[in-house]
């Protein structure tokens, strides 16, 4: 028999009890913890393609603004409901509200889903930092079978310039070969002129103008790394061991990050949420010494003023914020919830919210920099660089072929160029400066189209067009149709700059460590949001969790094995595109849901409380342990025979958005007035409406997935949308069940009894609350006195 937290138990009624929930050792791990999940890979390679894109500095307006009136929002919310609770998500949306029991179950259907594909991403940089290690960077050569004839080499371009004058007989790296610049212009259709420029009639321009150039790097990560090659969505290719084993080894080293939970991970995550800073710093110092750095830095940042005019930069602002805060994935939910009681997640929501934004506009330096030293080198603007280093524009194995084949014979006196996907703008987003783009790339005044994008050639007209104008624009106005963002970014343009610098091996090494630091931080809160929804269900895995851990990591692993596959990419992309966009939006304005509807309707009287206490007794009673009362005796060997005690009071905790400033005090988290007002106003109606707003703007803005030249078949694109629909089908699921377990009318829109606070020392009996005491006998002593 034993004596703790004053109860008496005996020896197998105290082993068969459940162990308590874990708790974070300090609260400085739990800010690291959401920091790591918050600051990954977007913060990278997004942000600063969004930034550039939609105004250089002037995206910073709309992006500040969306991070206090909706990412800043959100996140504290996420954090109050989980640290107040001290249950996951699962339980504690259904605790605040039965009529969305089931958004709990949506943020795990979309955590796990992420959680599988996300790594795959990882797996890549651990690739890459591999074969960084191995000394031998692949993607610096030209000579693999992969290779296409256009294929660029900055390392080759260097060995071809070394002996270069300033004359016609200067040297560049094309077609696998060295040719001199005046042999470039005659064969793109030009005259020869100078070093670095060709004539167009009497026009001089840059010698690249018509060159295509398709880095090493990108065909090295097409055909090396992913091992695409043919396939389609009918034909998914073989399997990739190497990215097998890549991907086992990332599940293995979660695994262990992860084996005894926030325990555990709250050690690992002092070195993965702090290393990226190290490293990015390290790569801005040796990006800002470079020759071109700052070209690159003034093109990422230099404002647009008029593009806050265009409601796509306020949409791809909004849009960053939930991709980049992990918002509505139960994440943070879960994460907060192993926090103290008392611990000022106020100041840690508003700390990590304000690292994250800085997080992203230094990274973008880092990035930048270094882009413009790689187009410094290569002879063109970092636009034109970015036009051949961009991620997406990738032909298909079939069009490379042509490629390879083809020669820019005259036909009738016409030219007749290869027309890929990288010179195209995009098909979505059709303006008049398209036509320029095709006429600078024809460079004919008429010509049919064989456009893979579109289902029948087109023809294009551009005998009104100035020549001499369209390519004087083309070296100005380019850039909003060249971005490169994503894996375009990460595995493409930087990889290709870092074979310039001095000893590449070593900022290889440096740069993707770094990414698979990043990446691998960000899944510890997904996998722990999945363990915690299986040990929240059945507590009695608490004592095993590192078994729970183990098939959470087993299952996503084998769940993954498809993204390794040659056509492994096209299934990451339909994930990715169906997952992280308008599914979470919706789950997101489900949770605010939960909050107006709560606070309009309020607390259940305690009339009402009594009446549901006769009812069967609900799920989350027995989830809780509130019936535990009626079978086990406590440290007064008092029996309570009404349960309406606890509804009573727990329901008095009930939603309202005073009730929810009252439930902040509580945690000793003291709010001026002017911050009661901001958290007052953006909760009821700045969150809602704006988030209900960029629901729209993405739904309205909606194109069918695809990778780079691939458009998916229409069975691909259904697939897609049966994914996104997955994450929400288990809310109206949520509805039948409360409806199932008898709640009715306002009752579908109030707090459970399963709803109060995590220290149960702030939960007192109500004045009239219905009790009896009566004693209860349980083994030799009647009372625990006697046993002193």
């Amino acid at each position: 028999m034993t004596l703790s937290n004053g109860k008496v138990h005996t020896k197998s009624e105290s082993s068969s009890e459940p162990p308590p929930r874990a708790k974070w050792d300090r609260p400085v791990e739990f800010v690291l913890a959401c920091l790591g999940y918050a600051v990954g890979l977007g913060n990278v390679w997004r942000f600063p393609y969004l930034c550039y894109r939609n105004g250089g500095g002037a995206f910073l307006i709309p992006f500040f603004l969306m991070l206090i009136f909706i990412g800043l929002p959100i996140f504290f919310l996420e954090l109050f409901v989980g640290q107040y609770t001290g249950i996951g998500p699962l339980e504690a949306f259904k605790a605040v509200s039965p009529f969305f029991s089931g958004v709990g179950y949506c943020t795990l259907v979309v955590i796990t889903i992420i959680s599988i594909y996300y790594m795959i991403i990882v797996a890549w940089t651990l690739f890459y930092t591999i074969v960084s290690f191995a000394g031998q960077l692949g993607w610096e050569s030209c000579d693999s079978d992969y290779n296409t004839d256009f294929c660029y080499s900055g390392k080759y371009d260097n060995v071809c310039r070394e002996n270069n004058t300033g004359t016609l007989d200067d040297m560049r790296y094309y077609r696998r070969s060295c040719w001199t610049v005046a042999d470039i212009c005659i064969d793109t259709g030009f005259l020869p002129h100078t070093s670095d420029t060709c004539l167009n009639g009497s026009e001089p321009v840059n010698w690249y103008v018509n060159v295509t150039r398709i880095l090493a790097s990108e065909e090295y990560y097409n055909e090396r790394v992913l091992g695409r090659g043919d396939a389609t969505w009918e034909n998914w290719g073989t399997i990739q061991w190497h990215l097998v084993g890549c991907l086992a080894l990332c599940w293995l080293v979660a695994f262990f990050c992860v084996i005894k939970g926030v325990q555990s991970a709250g050690k690992v995550v002092y070195f993965t949420a702090l290393f990226p800073y190290v490293m990015l710093t390290v790569l801005l110092i040796r990006g800002v010494t470079l020759e071109g750095a700052g070209d690159g830095i003034m093109f990422y940042l230099l404002p647009k003023w008029e593009t806050l005019l265009d409601a796509r930069v306020w949409g791809d602002a909004a849009s960053q914020i939930f991709y980049s805060f992990g918002v509505a994935c139960g994440s943070l939910v879960t994460l907060a919830s192993y926090n103290n009681f008392y611990n000022n997640c106020h100041f840690d929501a508003v700390f990590v919210s304000f690292t994250n934004f800085f997080t992203s506009i230094y990274a973008g330096f880092a990035i930048f920099s270094v882009l413009g030293f790689q187009a410094h080198l290569m002879g063109v603007s970092v636009d034109v660089f970015q036009l051949q280093a961009r991620g997406k524009g990738k032909t298909s194995r079939r069009s490379r072929e042509s490629i390879k084949n083809s020669a820019y014979a005259p036909n009738n006196g016409r030219r007749e160029l290869p027309i890929t996907r990288r010179l195209l703008p995009n098909e979505h987003a059709k303006t008049d400066n398209d036509d320029k783009v095709y006429c600078l790339i024809l460079s004919n005044m008429s010509a049919r189209v064989e456009c893979p994008l579109r289902s029948k050639p087109f023809d294009l007209k551009c005998e009104n067009m100035d020549m001499n104008m369209i390519l004087r624009w083309s070296d100005t106005n380019l850039v909003e149709h060249v971005a490169a963002d994503g894996p375009g970014l990460a595995f493409v343009a930087y990889p290709e700059a870092i074979l310039q610098m001095p000893v590449p091996q070593l900022w290889a090494i440096l740069f993707f460590f770094m990414l698979f630091i990043l990446g691998l931080g960000s899944q510890f809160a997904g996998i722990e949001a999945i363990n915690t929804a299986i040990v929240d269900r059945w507590p009695k895995f608490r004592k095993r969790y590192w078994m729970v851990t183990a098939f959470t990591c087993t299952s996503c692993f084998i769940l993954g094995l498809p993204m390794c596959f040659s056509g492994g990419v096209y299934l990451f992309t339909l994930l990715d595109w169906n997952t992280a966009s308008w599914a979470v939006l919706l789950i997101g304005v489900a949770e605010l849901g939960v909050m107006e509807i709560a606070l309009s309707y309020g607390p259940l009287t305690s009339s009402r409380a009594v009446h549901n206490s006769r009812r069967r007794p609900r799920p989350e009673l027995r989830q809780r342990g509130e019936l535990d009362v009626l079978k086990k005796p406590d440290l007064l060997n008092l029996r309570v025979y009404r349960v309406n005690f606890t509804w009573a009071t727990a329901l008095s905790w009930s939603y309202g958005i005073n009730r929810m400033m009252k439930n902040i005090a509580e945690m000793n988290m003291k709010l001026n007035k002017v911050m009661q007002w901001y958290w007052k106003s953006v909760w009821t109606v700045i969150v809602p409406l704006g988030s209900v707003g960029i629901l729209i703007f993405v739904l309205s803005d909606w194109t069918p997935p695809s990778y780079e030249d691939y458009v998916f078949p229409p069975f691909a694109d259904a697939l897609g949308w049966l994914v996104g629909l997955s994450t929400v089908i288990l809310f109206p699921v949520g509805i039948a069940w409360a409806w199932y377990h008898g709640y009715r009318g306002k009752e579908l829109f109030q707090p459970t009894a399963a709803w109060g606070p995590a220290d149960r020392s702030l939960v007192t009996p109500r004045s009239d609350s219905i009790m009896t005491v009566d004693t209860v006998h349980t083994g030799q002593y009647d009372n625990i006195g006697y046993i002193m």
